[in-house]
Parts: C-alpha cells; structure tokens; sequence
C-alpha cells in the first residue's frame, strides 16, 4: 500500500493564531453574540444535513434526528487511526484505518495498520472495510480534517484510490480502471470537479477527456463545493482566490496570515484575530460577504466556525466555563441561536455537509 499521499498535506494547528492587515475592510459592522439568549434543543435546530466535529480521541457527527454527538472514527493512540481519515467530497462517506498494538519498532511511533474502514457518516456504521498491511505514524491528538487544507484519496465522493493502480467504487465496493488517460502516479492527491469534467493534479487543472491543462498554479487549488467554480489558496495561506467555472477571477482577498475557511459558493469567508500576548491574549473573528465586501466582526471569542451548505447560515463555538457553546447564526438576519449539545473544549469543526 502507498499511504504516503493518504496521510500527506494536512496542516496541523496547534496555535491557531491568526490576523489580517486588511484593516479598511474591517471597519464594518459588529455584532455580538448574546450570552443570554435561550438555547433550543437539537432536534428543534434548523440544521439540515451533517456537521463533523473532532477531538483529542473521537471524530463525531451532529444531526438534528439524533439526540446527541454520535462517533464517526475513534483515535485511541495505538490502535484507530480516525486522525489518519478522510471525507468524501460530499461528506457521505469517511474512510479511516486501523489496527494493532504492534509497532514497527519500540522506539518510534509506527503503529500497525491493518485494515482500511469505509463508513456512512449519516449513522457512524461500517459499511464495508478492506484489509491493508502498512505502518502508520500517529500523534496523540487529532486536528482538523478540513478538505481546505488536506490531501486525501478521494477522487470524487464515489471514487477513492487505494494506491496507484487501483480504485474502488464505494457505492458498488467494485474495483475499478477510472481514468486510463492520466498516468497513475498522478492520480493519488486528485480531485474531479462536481461535473466529472475535470480534475486538480498536482496544483493544476485538466479536462479529463482530453488531459488538456486548463489552469496551473504554485498554490493549493480546491473545487468550491456547489460546483460553480473554484478557489486557490497560496502555499502560504495569506491570499485566496476565487475563480467562477469558466475560469474568470471572481474576487481576490489577501494579507491573511493564515485563511480559516470559505463558504460553499465562495459568497462567505471568515478568519480570526488575535490580541495580546499569548496565552493571555483575546480573538476577534470576522466574516465577510465578498458579494459587498462587507466585513462583520464578531465581538464575541471565537474558537472556530464553518458554512452550511447553502449558505445561509454558519455554525459557531465559542469558549465557556470548561466547554464549547455552539451557535447557529443566520447569515441574511445575524439572528444567532445557542443549541443546546455539550461539545468538549477540545471540539472542532472538519465540515457541514448535506444529505
């Protein structure tokens, strides 16, 4: 097994510190989050589709028809890899290996891996899994998975590449030759757009009928997830741009010292500040409609937030007293909601998926 690419290019954050010079675009409006207000229940939330949380030891889902956080992977240091997984590109499925005890040798972190997991993430259960025989580094924790930053082998939410000559189709669990124009070492790390058209490799764009290069770029490039075009982030997270599907620039924001997340359409971005002196500093979290450019800053801390899939609203936690609250925040009204679901202080967002 090739699992190099499996684990390859994601970022970890251990101080998730950020800032933006952009500081004409700030001067907006600001709008705080009212400690006060009455939270509603789970299943009286207005969330519709999945949204993924992760910790020190569990990778979770949060839906409004189950009562509480229900496990999508476990990471018990030595034995489940969930921080070595990955989401489909539609969020449906999520694929993650484990194993034993043993390791590679007592010295180092090389835990044995000896089968690969293939879960429905909208009830947490094992659809099927494919045995494996590899050495898998772990470090205790887990970080976020978001697809902004992460490599995986997804090539498209049916397809995932289990090494470089050979892909399964998870609806069928069918072994498959997918795409014989594009040389194999090239596949692992790719993306298909939304159409099945195209497909990023290796920081580039193609037409997958021709294998005509249609965009190339030294940044990290990411389909925007209602298919209406794409996004490049530079290899140093401080300027991202969004192009619509026939490859016009969209619009183009830069000076972050480190992007957090972009929105499904690429109407919404959002990012942090951070003030003082570490640990005893305060964050400022902004968002931006990049429709108007309008920023609002949320007065509130914030420790992270994620879009739903239509965009209308986002999903907030904030710090409390040995816990995270969360919040659902209505984009068109800034109507925000506190729900009623403990999240630990070590929960954060991988993605808000629909069904």
């Amino acid at each position: 097994m090739h699992f190099g690419k499996f684990i390859g290019g994601i970022i970890i954050f251990l101080v998730p510190v950020f800032y933006v010079f952009a500081q004409q675009e700030q001067a907006g409006i600001t709008h705080c989050l009212d400690p006060a207000t009455r939270a509603v229940s789970l299943s009286d939330a207005n969330i519709n589709g999945t949204i993924f949380i992760d910790s020190s030891d569990h990778i979770r889902g949060i839906r409004r028809d189950i009562p509480t956080t229900y496990v999508i992977a476990n990471s018990d240091h030595y034995k489940s890899f969930g921080n070595k997984g990955s989401f489909s590109p539609d969020g449906k499925w999520f694929v993650y290996p484990t194993g034993t005890s043993e390791r590679a040798n007592w010295q180092d972190r090389h835990y044995h891996a000896t089968r690969l997991n293939f879960i429905d993430t909208r009830t947490g259960l094992l659809v099927f899994y494919i045995p494996i025989d590899t050495y898998l580094f772990f470090v205790s924790g887990s970080y976020p998975l978001r697809p902004e930053y992460a490599t995986t082998n997804w090539l498209s939410s049916t397809h995932y590449m289990l090494d470089e000559s050979t892909v399964i189709n998870v609806e069928t669990q069918s072994l498959e030759n997918f795409i014989d124009l594009i040389p194999p070492e090239e596949l692992a790390g790719g993306i298909i757009s939304p159409d099945l058209e195209r497909m990023i490799i290796n920081k580039r764009i193609i037409d997958i009928a021709s294998g005509e290069t249609l965009f190339e770029t030294e940044n990290i490039v990411r389909w925007l997830k209602d298919g209406t075009g794409y996004y490049v982030l530079s290899s140093d997270l401080t300027t991202i741009s969004v192009y619509n599907d026939d490859g016009r620039l969209r619009f183009s924001v830069g000076d972050f010292n480190t992007f957090t997340t972009v929105s499904s359409t690429g109407r919404w971005l959002a990012w942090g500040e951070y003030s003082g002196d570490y640990p005893d500093g305060t964050y400022n979290f902004f968002i931006m409609n990049t429709e108007g450019k309008q920023v609002t800053e949320l007065c509130t801390e914030v420790r992270d937030i994620v879009f739903s899939p239509d965009d209308t609203q986002a999903v907030i936690l904030t710090n409390e007293i040995n816990q995270s609250r969360m919040w659902l925040l209505n984009l068109e009204n800034w109507k925000a909601t506190p729900v009623d679901i403990y999240l630990s202080m070590a929960n954060r967002f991988v993605g808000w998926y629909a069904d």
